[in-house]
C-alpha cells in the first residue's frame, strides 16, 4: 500500500481492478470521467475511483487479501515489512492507508516555486511512462505544493526511453499539451496508456518540466514540451533562470513514497 495519482491509496480491490479485469473494465476506470472528479487526487482514499474499484471487487466476491505497507528503501537497503493486513476487501485497506498516511505524511508549509523529485527509483524510473509518478506527487495531489508558473525537476534514469509509445505520440503529436487534454476526452476515443499522457498534459499546462536523464534525447523531449539537462546541478540552474535566483526549492526524494501535504 502507497499513495496513488489516481485512486488515493494503493491495495485493496485495485488487484482486481484493473489486476485481473477485462479491457472494458479498464478503460472506465481510467476514463477522464473520473480521473476529473475533484476527488480523484493522491491521498484521497475513499474517491469516486476508489468506489469503482470496491464495487468491481465486490461483485467478484473477493473472500480475504492481504495487504503489506513496507518501509522506504532509502531508509533500509531493501524495503522492510512494517505491517501486513488481512481480511476484508475494503477494511484491510483502509487501515494499511491510515498507517501508511501517519508514518508517511510530510508538511509542507508552502507552495516551492521549485520541485526537485524522482519517481522513486527501480522500477519507477525504468521510462517517462511511469515516472509520472514524480511530478503528479508534487502537483495532482489535494493541494498541489508547487506553483503554477513553477518548475518540476524530475531526476529519472529511464533506460527504457520514454514508455508506452501509444500514449506518448498523443503529446508528439499535439501542438501544445492542452489539446491531449481535450482529445482524450473526445466520445469513444481511447489509446493505451492515454491516462498517463493526460497527467503530463494536465501538469504541463501550468509546469514547465526539466527532467535530468540519459535515456530520453532533448529533441523527444522538447516535442512533449519538456527539457532535459544531464545533471540535477544543471536543472536547477535552467529552473533558476525561469523562477528567479530566490525562487524557493523544495526536494521530494521519494516520490510517490512521502505523502506531501500543503499546509500554508
Amino acid at each position: 500500500i502507497e499513495p496513488h495519482q489516481g485512486v488515493g491509496f494503493t491495495g485493496g480491490g485495485k488487484s482486481i481492478l484493473p489486476g485481473v479485469a477485462g479491457e472494458d473494465a479498464i478503460k472506465a476506470l481510467h476514463s477522464p470521467l473520473l480521473s476529473d472528479h475533484p476527488g480523484v487526487r493522491i491521498g484521497i482514499n475513499n474517491n469516486i475511483a476508489r468506489q469503482e474499484i470496491e464495487e468491481f471487487a465486490a461483485r467478484v466476491k473477493v473472500d480475504f487479501i492481504v495487504n503489506l505497507v513496507m518501509g522506504s528503501e532509502h531508509v533500509a537497503p531493501e524495503k522492510n515489512l512494517i505491517k501486513s493486513f488481512s481480511g476484508d476487501v475494503v477494511k484491510a485497506q483502509r487501515q494499511g492507508a491510515e498507517m501508511y498516511r501517519d508514518f508517511a505524511e510530510v508538511n509542507v508549509p508552502s507552495k516551492a516555486d521549485i520541485v526537485l523529485t524522482t519517481p522513486g527509483g527501480y522500477p519507477h524510473d525504468q521510462n517517462l511512462f511511469f515516472s509520472i509518478r514524480g511530478p503528479a506527487a508534487a502537483y495532482l495531489n489535494e493541494r498541489p505544493v508547487i506553483k503554477k508558473g513553477g518548475v518540476v525537476i524530475l531526476a529519472s534514469e529511464c533506460r527504457g526511453g520514454t514508455g508506452e509509445i501509444a500514449a506518448f505520440d498523443l503529446l508528439l503529436n499535439a501542438s501544445e499539451p492542452r489539446e491531449v487534454t481535450r482529445k482524450v476526452r473526445a466520445p469513444d476515443f481511447y489509446v493505451k496508456g492515454q491516462w498517463c499522457a493526460d497527467q503530463w498534459a494536465r501538469i504541463l499546462q501550468d509546469i514547465d518540466i526539466i527532467v535530468v536523464t540519459k535515456g530520453v534525447p532533448s529533441s523527444l523531449l522538447e516535442r512533449m514540451f519538456m527539457k532535459r539537462a544531464d545533471t540535477v546541478e544543471e536543472a536547477i540552474e535552467m529552473a533558476l533562470d525561469k523562477v528567479g535566483k530566490n525562487g524557493k526549492i523544495l526536494v521530494m526524494p521519494d516520490g510517490l513514497e512521502a505523502l506531501a501535504v500543503l499546509r500554508e
